[in-house]
């Protein structure tokens, strides 16, 4: 899998900073072993990764998930394995795909993805289809991700192909995440 935006590997830096302590979500100071450990807020996280606190309150009740079944928590020890853990919660989301070919690991057309939308998580939706697997290159959880999908099918609206149904677009992956970036800018957070 192909690293995603840089909103997840934020996340992920949450992950691995969070892992031994959690995020402090009232009152001051926690105590361990008699030493006195300052469990940082949502606040002090968001501030010092550059993101608001609702989106630290939201990575956190990912990490919560992560972390309460041993097979994600094991499998979240890499950032590809953190996204793969990410998918397998089934939370709603956008999500973009390209096809490559389950021998070569080849795409089977470069310039066209699939931008579709899902409330059970990402991972379901990628079937594969005729000796291709669905390469999986954004994931982006919201709260209402079918806004978000109609959204990008009405902005790339020029740019679809007839390619098996009306999600798949001639547009690179770069070209989407830009949209989402601008989308999410316009939205209050």
């Amino acid at each position: 899998m192909r690293k995603n935006t840089r909103q997840n590997k934020k996340e992920y830096d949450y992950f691995t900073l969070s892992a031994s302590s959690g995020t402090r979500t009232r009152g001051g100071n926690q105590y361990q072993s008699g030493n006195v450990t300052k469990v940082p807020s949502a606040a002090e996280y968001a501030d010092a990764l550059g993101v608001s606190r609702k989106t630290v309150n939201r990575w956190e009740r990912v990490r919560k998930k992560i972390i309460s079944d041993p097979e994600l928590l094991a499998l979240s020890s890499t950032y590809e394995g953190f996204i793969e853990a990410k998918i397998s919660l089934n939370q709603p989301s956008v999500y973009v795909f390209r096809m490559e070919s389950v021998v070569t690991g080849e795409l089977l057309e470069p310039s066209i993805c699939k931008i579709g939308a899902t409330l059970v998580g990402a991972a379901g939706r990628a079937m594969p289809q005729f000796g291709y697997v669905a390469r999986m290159e954004i994931v982006h959880e919201c709260d209402d991700p079918f806004e978000m999908e109609e959204y990008l099918h009405n902005y790339f609206c020029e740019d679809r192909v007839d390619a098996g149904g009306k999600e798949w677009f001639k547009v690179t992956i770069d070209q989407v995440r830009q949209v989402i970036k601008q989308r999410r800018a316009t939205w209050l957070i």
